[in-house]
């Protein structure tokens, strides 16, 4: 292995309990978005042609619009404070993405697009999943547990 390839022990984190939020469809598509970026990043370190990485940017980009607006929708339906501050912490993850994205698309193989994909994207999302969405998780469980009871 030469100094510039990652080890194993460089991998990105894969799902666990600690990106648990508690709320079954937002733990879903967390640990389905953060599956997709892993792939991206093995994809990027075999080599697989700009085409390819494309269609895996491709359904990045979507299914991660499609779940913020599934989160914010969430948020706003249980009135959370924070949603505006949210909602920009999303538009930072587009724009990283937008960077990661044509920085793969003109450097697919190096080093540095696999390192970008990691750092800007999973362990952004990441650090997300355990801070800000775990805001709106006791939030989400605070609501819960002041409902009365049947």
């Amino acid at each position: 292995m030469t100094d510039s390839q990652p080890s194993p022990a460089d991998d990105p984190p894969v799902w666990s309990a600690r990106l648990v939020l508690g709320i079954p469809i937002i733990d879903g598509q967390h640990q389905n978005l953060l599956s997709h970026l892993e792939a991206l990043v093995r994809a990027l370190r075999s080599g697989h042609p700009v085409p390819a990485l494309r269609r895996c940017l491709d359904f990045i980009e979507q299914y991660t619009q499609e779940h913020f607006q599934t989160e914010e929708r969430y948020l706003a339906q249980r009135g959370y404070p924070g949603l505006a501050e949210h909602q920009e912490l999303h538009r930072s993850f587009r724009l990283a993405m937008g960077k990661a994205r044509r920085f793969v698309e003109v450097h697919p193989g190096s080093d540095q697009s696999v390192k970008l994909v990691r750092s800007l994207l999973i362990h952004w999302y990441v650090e997300h999943v355990l801070g800000a969405d775990q805001g709106y998780a006791a939030h989400y469980r605070n609501q819960a547990s002041a409902e009365p009871t049947a």
